[in-house]
């Protein structure tokens, strides 16, 4: 005889969503109030991306557009014209929408209030420049500076990282494009779309936390001695930071002169190990104009004081060729030697490239920020740790301290009628 199960209490579903419900709005409020207030609009400056250059077309979409601009002659082409998959080219340095000729050089694409403009599979706020040179395209992105920064932390650092180090890396990124805009090493633009610069995927890539990182973080930059710091960054420095002397050869800035960091061993990229042969890299040297015949040997015989490789000599016959580090990674690829911080070793029929870290080395180590954001450390204390001496300022009150430079404000307009300038 099977004995009688006890009464089992059904807890209410009712009962179970009102919970649910409590303790989302709990979660919620926790939430706001550790990220705080998203501080109000108090300013705006314009940004130019470089999305592509020397391409043969590009498809663009776009359900509203304000207008189209020629700009050699500020005139209006078309106004109140939508399109959909329209394939742009150039032909004899006039840009061709589908078969029409918009008879010039350079168009400015200016959506209506609020629509954005979809180029190939990216989806881009602001407006779209287009420029022809023969029979090839450049496309560039005029942005506001802050929904450039959305599109670009999502590429730059995972998203699930903790909340500081997010804010963090937002402030890093915007130093560093601001200090490019101010560089204005180029007249049609001021950064790239990729590691040359920053990666930046558009509205396409964004997503809610790496936003409000941005938003909570609106003109916030790094200075030093009244002026924008560089906000360099790079994946993982493998044990100590770099000089920005040393790299690149700049100014001594004692914020960017390199610090111990034992908080990025988690990183996937702190070791690691390559072999080549001989053959490889000769072959790989010669494409990139170097002569080289046998190798027999390969030597460091530079470092920076942080422990990274300056120069390689490499011997061939009765040859020696010098090369520096970071030239010698940029032809082998950068994917295969992650960065200058390597020793080698020599065997029969291959040489062993054992390093440490990814990137330059410059500046925020981001899986050192990561573990510094796990333990609770705030953002302005991550920022500190990697660019001593440095202080998170406003960048309106910092750009006052420039006699004659100053970013573009954005002209980019709330009604279908935008700026050509």
């Amino acid at each position: 005889m099977s004995r009688p199960q006890k009464n089992k209490k059904i807890f209410p579903a009712r009962r179970l969503a009102v919970v649910c419900i409590l303790v989302s709005v709990a979660a919620w409020i926790l939430f706001c109030f550790y990220i705080g207030p998203v501080p109000s609009d108090r300013s705006a400056f314009l940004v130019k991306v470089l999305l592509a250059e020397t391409i043969k077309n590009a498809v663009i979409s776009a359900p509203k557009i304000g207008q189209i601009i020629d700009l050699n002659s500020h005139v209006v082409i078309k106004e109140g014209t939508s399109f959909d998959n329209n394939v742009f080219f150039a032909y004899k340095s006039s840009v061709i929408m589908d078969i029409t000729p918009l008879n010039t050089s350079r168009v400015r694409l200016i959506p209506a209030a609020g629509a954005t403009i979809k180029i190939d599979n990216n989806e881009y706020r602001g407006e779209i420049d287009v420029y022809a040179e023969k029979e090839t395209l450049t496309i560039i992105n005029r942005v506001d500076l802050e929904d450039y920064l959305k599109g670009v932390l999502p590429g730059e650092m995972n998203r699930l990282w903790p909340f500081e180090t997010q804010k963090a890396q937002a402030i890093v990124s915007r130093s560093y494009a601001a200090h490019l805009i101010l560089k204005k090493s180029h007249k049609d633009y001021d950064l790239k779309c990729n590691t040359f610069s920053q990666v930046y995927c558009g509205k396409t890539c964004e997503r809610v936390l790496t936003s409000l990182a941005v938003d909570k973080t609106r003109d916030m930059i790094l200075s030093y001695d009244g002026k924008i710091l560089p906000g360099y960054f790079h994946s993982t420095c493998g044990g100590h930071t770099e000089s920005a002397k040393d790299m690149w050869g700049e100014k001594d800035t004692p914020p960017l002169r390199g610090v111990k960091c034992e908080n990025c061993k988690w990183s996937p990229y702190y070791s690691w190990k390559v072999g080549l042969t001989p053959e490889t890299i000769s072959t790989k040297l010669v494409a990139a104009g170097y002569k080289c015949g046998k190798i027999d040997d390969i030597r460091a015989s530079e470092y920076t004081g942080s422990g990274r490789v300056k120069f390689l000599g490499i011997l061939s016959g009765d040859a020696l060729t010098k090369i520096s580090a970071s030239q010698f990674i940029s032809i082998m690829g950068n994917r295969l030697l992650r960065s200058t911080k390597f020793t080698i070793e020599k065997w029969k029929y291959h040489y062993n490239f054992c390093g440490n870290g990814w990137g330059h080395g410059v500046g925020m180590c981001q899986w050192g920020a990561f573990k510094l954001g796990i333990k609770f450390k705030k953002c302005s204390e991550i920022l500190a740790y990697y660019y001593p001496g440095a202080k998170v300022a406003d960048l309106v009150e910092v750009l006052r301290g420039y006699a004659h430079h100053t970013l573009p404000r954005v002209e980019l307009s709330d009604s279908p009628h935008g700026s050509v300038g």
